[in-house]
C-alpha cells in the first residue's frame, strides 16, 4: 500500500508541511480522546464539542465528535490549503487511528495510519483504481440510513445527516465482527461526511 507521502502528487513537499502543521495543531485537542473498540463504534454520535473556526475567513475548522454519552471519540481539523489551487485537507484522530483526507473538488483521497485507502468520489464509491472499487455507499435523500458495502459485503450504515434526530443522534448502525479494513473504511466515510456536512454551520444542529 502507498504511504501518504509516496502518493503521486504535484507539490508533495508542500502537502507534507501542511499536514504536519495541521497535525501539530490537532494534537493539542486530542489529549482527552477515550479508548474504544470496534464493538463500541455504534456509540458514535453527531454531537460535537469545542468546535472552532480558526480564522476570519473560515479557512480552518477544528472540533471533537462525541459519543452519545458526550465522551470525546474523534478529533478533527479541516483546513484550506492557501495558494495551492482548490485543495483542502482534513486530519483526524481516534485513540486507535490517524486519518488524513486530501480533498480536491469532488474527489477525496483517504489515508489511515499513513496508508492509502482509496479515492472517494462524488458517486459515493471508494476507488482503489480507475475501474476497481473497494467500497460504496447508497445515499438516497429519502432514506434515514445510508448503507455502506465493503468488497460487496454490507457492513453497516451512516445516518442521513439531514434526517438525523436533533437530540443524541447516533451516527452509525453496524453489523457485528467488523474486520480491520471494514472498520477503517466505515470510519473514514463517516468522518469525511460529518466534517464536510457540519464545518460551515454557525451552530451544530445536534445536542
Amino acid at each position: 500500500m502507498l504511504s501518504i507521502f509516496e502518493y503521486l502528487f504535484t507539490g508533495k513537499s508542500r502537502l507534507r508541511k501542511e499536514i504536519n502543521d495541521a497535525r501539530l495543531d490537532l494534537d493539542k485537542i486530542s489529549e482527552n480522546l477515550v479508548d474504544w473498540n470496534k464493538d463500541e463504534l455504534e456509540l458514535l454520535s453527531l454531537i460535537q464539542d469545542s468546535r472552532k473556526m480558526r480564522s476570519a475567513f473560515s479557512s480552518s475548522v477544528e472540533g471533537i465528535i462525541c459519543s452519545i454519552y458526550h465522551e470525546h471519540m474523534i478529533s478533527y481539523l479541516w483546513t484550506k490549503v492557501q495558494g495551492f489551487g482548490n485543495f483542502s485537507i482534513i486530519v483526524a484522530n481516534t485513540s486507535k487511528y490517524k486519518f488524513d483526507f486530501i480533498i480536491k473538488q469532488n474527489l477525496c483521497s483517504f489515508y489511515v495510519n499513513d496508508q492509502y485507502l482509496g479515492d472517494f468520489k462524488s458517486d459515493n464509491k471508494l476507488y482503489l483504481s480507475k475501474n476497481r472499487t473497494l467500497a460504496y455507499m447508497k445515499s438516497s435523500s429519502s432514506s434515514e440510513w445510508w448503507a455502506i458495502h465493503v468488497e460487496n459485503e454490507f457492513v453497516g450504515s451512516l445516518v442521513n445527516l439531514k434526517m438525523a434526530r436533533k437530540v443524541n443522534p447516533r451516527a452509525l448502525q453496524l453489523k457485528r465482527n467488523l474486520t480491520e479494513i471494514q472498520e477503517a473504511v466505515i470510519l473514514s466515510i463517516a468522518i469525511y461526511k460529518i466534517v464536510e456536512f457540519t464545518r460551515k454551520m454557525k451552530k451544530i444542529p445536534f445536542e
